[in-house]
């Protein structure tokens, strides 16, 4: 962070930086790959100062499309990094450059920009601005603080904070072929669960959740990020073409009704939360390469993982019904059932109702006795 804030506020020339390095270095040394990570760093910032301090920039509107590291959006966040790419938005590592001039102990935020420029039709910001607040009333310990949302010309933005970590999908990626281990995933998925099920409270559906949007940060937090994103940028962007998927889901988690251009319903976060559970807990997606879950039901017939219980599974099979009507009612359900907690409750409950009509009898029969 030091090393940031001397680059993008101080100014220091990244010669001067690599030279400081080189004597700590000698007097002090780190550990090899420390050394080597700090030196990256330094190397590979922008030698030109103005990319970074706020020079001369090609317009906005310019650049709406090809925004990128080193720009500078408002005068205020300074792109260092990439760290996440979709269909119409690119996710920045920032520097908030008044957090470091006032030197704040945390001076980084996400930015997610959209690469399509904000529609004339859709107004200045306003509208834009209003999903963001909704978003803001997200306080929950596994989503995503939105902080802000705003427009550079015609680049459109939202800062978040940010995340270190890595993405479920990363985390899968490196998994054992045949899955986490039972514990670990139902525990990621409860997680994931409570963040969907609060938002769900609030009349906020994600309508894109994917391994992708799912962060577990170095310290072991699980984050859902990009609450609301798919409506908020089919909204922002350009329409769909005719026949396709809007472009802001992703296919291999959407819904049918999501990918006919239906508008997102809480079931619609039922069925991609059952999805990344059969991913999870078999290495494998529940529907293998098909991308269009609008003819899944006619040519896919789910099959049972080895391994798995086969209460676990009917809880994701039922999850993942065609039909809205037909799927699983909501996340708590769903979470209930996979876990095996529901039956628990119901074994709970009927053994309350058998003891109560047991003292009932008793005492009938006592009472003619």
């Amino acid at each position: 962070m030091e090393i940031e804030r001397q680059l993008a506020v101080e100014k220091t020339p990244s010669a001067a930086l690599l030279e400081t390095l080189r004597d700590h270095q000698a007097a002090q040394p780190l550990p090899d790959d420390r050394h080597e990570a700090i030196s990256k760093q330094i190397a590979e910032w922008p030698e030109d100062p103005t990319i970074v301090t706020g020079g001369s920039h090609p317009s906005s509107a310019e650049r709406a499309a090809g925004i990128g590291v080193g720009d500078i959006l408002q005068g205020r966040f300074s792109l260092v990094a990439l760290i996440g790419e979709g269909g119409m938005s690119r996710v920045f590592k920032a520097i908030d450059l008044r957090r470091a001039e006032a030197g704040a102990s945390d001076i980084h935020v996400a930015v997610k920009v959209l690469t399509e420029p904000c529609d004339e039709y859709f107004g200045s910001i306003v509208a834009l601005q209003r999903e963001a607040h909704k978003l803001q009333s997200l306080t929950h310990p596994n989503i995503v603080r939105v902080i802000d949302c705003d427009r550079d010309g015609r680049t459109v933005f939202m800062t978040m904070e940010h995340l270190p970590g890595r993405s479920l999908q990363r985390i899968l990626r490196k998994s054992n072929p045949g899955g986490m281990v039972p514990g670990v995933g139902l525990k990621l998925l409860a997680s994931v669960g409570e963040a969907l099920e609060y938002a769900h409270q609030h009349h906020i559906v994600h309508g894109d959740l994917k391994p992708g949007n799912i962060i577990v940060t170095d310290q072991g937090r699980v984050k859902v990020i990009d609450f609301g994103m798919a409506k908020f940028i089919a909204r922002a962007g350009a329409a769909p073409a005719n026949d396709a998927a809007p472009k802001a889901i992703t296919p291999r988690y959407a819904s049918p009704q999501l990918a006919a251009g239906e508008d997102p319903d809480p079931a619609d976060d039922v069925y991609a939360l059952a999805c990344i559970a059969y991913e999870i807990l078999s290495g494998k997606h529940p529907f293998g390469s098909e991308s269009d879950p609008r003819i899944r039901g006619a040519r896919f017939q789910l099959s049972r993982p080895p391994g798995m219980p086969a209460r676990r599974y009917m809880a994701i099979e039922r999850a993942l019904a065609f039909e809205r009507s037909d799927r699983t009612p909501n996340i708590r359900t769903f979470l209930a059932e996979l876990s095996g907690t529901r039956r628990q409750d119901v074994r709970k409950t009927w053994a309350w109702i058998a003891a109560a009509l047991a003292a009932v009898i008793i005492a009938a029969l006592f009472a003619v006795h």
